[in-house]
């Protein structure tokens, strides 16, 4: 494996030519690394990882073709598991939901001078991504989600993307949030949060829980619907999740 930053120009199609597996961090080489493909055997595949994983983020894989490869980033790297305590499962069994951990060499060996935070990330030897991910039966991952967006409805997790993938799809949504609420009965339920595709004619709130309905488990639906013209968001556009949790009257 080779990992180095990435320049342009001859010298670095060159040393790509003839190479059968590299990993490279990326910077905006990904036109001259293109260059390179066509003059050799390599596949390029784009992947990602935590910054506590060497190979990652911001990584290209290249490698020749192999049977059975997929579009999303496969283990071919660190070795990858489920943990058993967010997936419900052994974690070497298929087509399971849990966090995702890995192991390797180039995983990082732990925090300098902190060992409270070097044992809460990880899990014996594997390191705890804090990605939600799902594993098919060729062993290939898809993240999901963030743990941290998980809520757990009735004892089933609930991961927020795939409900808010659901919601999107309607057609008069432009976009949707997913966040975990309390419930007296089933411990937290789903609250979505969604921006109409038109803000001044938004959908009932009924017809987008019956459009979940059709596509998702009883214990995946939202409860309430909450329309808004835009999501609070930080400094880096991320959704603020905490934001959109309905205010009580004692914070009001």
């Amino acid at each position: 494996m080779l990992e180095r930053p990435v320049s342009t120009g001859p010298r670095w199609e060159k040393l790509l030519r003839g190479c059968t597996h590299r990993a490279l961090k990326v910077s905006a080489a990904v036109n001259s690394c293109a260059r390179a493909q066509s003059h050799s055997a390599l596949a390029i595949r784009r992947g990602s990882g935590p910054e506590a994983n060497t190979s990652g983020p911001e990584t290209v894989n290249a490698s020749g073709p192999q049977a059975g490869d997929a579009p999303e980033a496969n283990a071919s790297g660190p070795e990858a598991a489920m943990d058993p305590a967010t997936s419900g499962a052994h974690p070497t069994a298929p087509l399971v939901t849990g966090e995702l951990l890995v192991r390797g060499p180039a995983v990082f060996a732990g925090y300098h001078d902190d060992p409270g935070a070097t044992a809460a990330a990880f899990h014996g030897e594997w390191l705890r991504t804090g990605d939600l991910a799902t594993r098919d039966s060729q062993g290939y991952y898809r993240i999901v989600d963030r743990l941290s967006n998980m809520y757990i409805s009735g004892g089933e997790n609930v991961a927020p993307a795939q409900v808010e993938a659901v919601l999107r799809a309607h057609p008069q949504v432009a976009d949707a949030a997913v966040v975990g609420v309390p419930d007296a009965r089933w411990g937290e339920v789903g609250h979505a949060v969604v921006i109409p595709a038109d803000i001044e004619q938004p959908p009932a709130a009924e017809d987008l829980i019956a459009h979940c309905r059709a596509h998702l488990a009883a214990f995946k639906i939202p409860r309430t619907v909450r329309f808004v013209p835009e999501f609070p968001r930080t400094a880096l556009h991320k959704v603020r999740r905490d934001a959109l949790l309905p205010r009580t009257e004692e914070n009001r």
